[in-house]
């Protein structure tokens, strides 16, 4: 599984605050990854039917996304509207080198309790995402699932519809706040917090 070349994943010792907050509007998600391709592979498989039924029965998704689906989805490209939360499919990351086919979202924009861009290392600037409790237990288990697994497997963090990070789980994560730590400038930062929380 790969990460996106744009921005890494870490947690921070800070633990999440009580009570949920009012629900924000914008197109944040956390999905569980199931394949991971480079871009030049994945255009290789369009309109590839006996492909896209392989994989979908290899990841257990053959029941989410039909074979009709997932070559639509290919043969689309990169999609440039967010894939609906419940619904799985393909969604590509931030500079378009990677591929990757998700699961229905564990965890939404709903399940922000706040965000804010932050001052990283050197020049580069961070998003700390602190969900709600529910959120946080959302991705407890997210994240207990996709460590538990052998080989352990991915998460899909998810803003506008492309795939800021896709870090390998190691452990489950269920404290702290979630620092997207990205080569982003302070201006892109805070254009992604702004989607984020709408």
């Amino acid at each position: 599984m790969g990460v996106a070349a744009a921005s890494a994943f870490a947690l921070s010792g800070c633990s999440a605050d009580g009570g949920d907050a009012p629900a924000p509007t914008g197109s944040f998600q956390v999905r569980e990854v199931a394949v991971v391709v480079p871009m030049a592979q994945w255009t290789e498989q369009a309109g590839n039917a006996d492909s896209a039924a392989k994989v979908l029965a290899s990841t257990g998704l053959d029941g989410s996304l039909t074979v009709d689906e997932y070559v639509a989805m290919v043969d689309a490209s990169c999609p440039t509207d967010p894939l609906p939360a419940e619904q799985a499919g393909w969604l590509c990351s931030q500079d378009e080198s990677a591929a990757y086919l998700v699961v229905p979202a564990a965890v939404t924009a709903d399940d922000v309790a706040s965000a804010e861009a932050a001052s990283g290392p050197g020049s580069d600037w961070e998003i700390h995402v602190t969900f709600t409790d529910s959120g946080l237990q959302k991705f407890g288990q997210l994240t207990s699932d996709a460590s538990s697994r052998d080989p352990q497997g991915a998460v899909a963090l998810v803003i506008d519809g492309r795939v800021q990070s896709a870090p390998v789980v190691m452990q489950a994560i269920t404290r702290g706040t979630l620092i997207l730590a990205g080569r982003w400038t302070e201006e892109e930062a805070k254009a992604l917090v702004a989607s984020l929380v709408g």
